[in-house]
């Protein structure tokens, strides 16, 4: 499936591939396929609200442990913050932003409309992304040492 949705990319647009973002979403899928595949979590852990912190960490701490090669070959670093950043951003994103633009896109214009954009531009903007930029400009990013960054290709 994940080849069907590159190729249908690559027919579009050739130079795609070329683009960092192409290789980040395609390995980001790549890998939660992977993770869940060869890491799964144990059967007793997937009911219940009791475990549901650990149900949203595991996904999260994949994409991290198993992205953090091209992250430093590709941004020299890894963010440290970046898995407290996505348990917030994510959920915040995916059940309050994209329902409100879908709804603004669907509202004729007028003040009903203006409400929705509003909404949706105060909750991309809310205290988490503060808290991400204030957490990476006190040390929240770690810079990988110059050999490895050699070693990568990078520098």
């Amino acid at each position: 499936m994940l080849s069907l949705c590159v190729g249908g990319l690559s027919l579009f647009d050739p130079f795609y591939m070329l683009s960092e973002s192409f290789w980040l979403s395609a390995l980001a899928v790549s890998i939660m396929l992977t993770w869940y595949h060869w890491f799964p979590l144990p059967a007793r852990y997937r009911r219940g609200r009791r475990w549901l912190p650990l149900q949203l960490l595991h996904p999260k701490l994949g994409i991290m442990l198993l992205m953090a090669p091209l992250q430093v070959m590709l941004f020299e670093g890894i963010s440290l913050s970046a898995l407290a950043a996505n348990l917030l951003a994510i959920p915040t994103i995916t059940f309050i932003s994209v329902p409100l633009i879908l709804l603004a896109m669907l509202t004729p214009v007028g003040s009903l409309c203006a409400a929705l954009w509003w909404l949706a531009g105060v909750s991309r903007g809310s205290g988490w992304w503060r808290h991400y930029r204030r957490c990476r400009a006190a040390g929240g990013h770690f810079t990988t040492p110059a050999c490895w960054q050699s070693s990568s290709g990078v520098g």
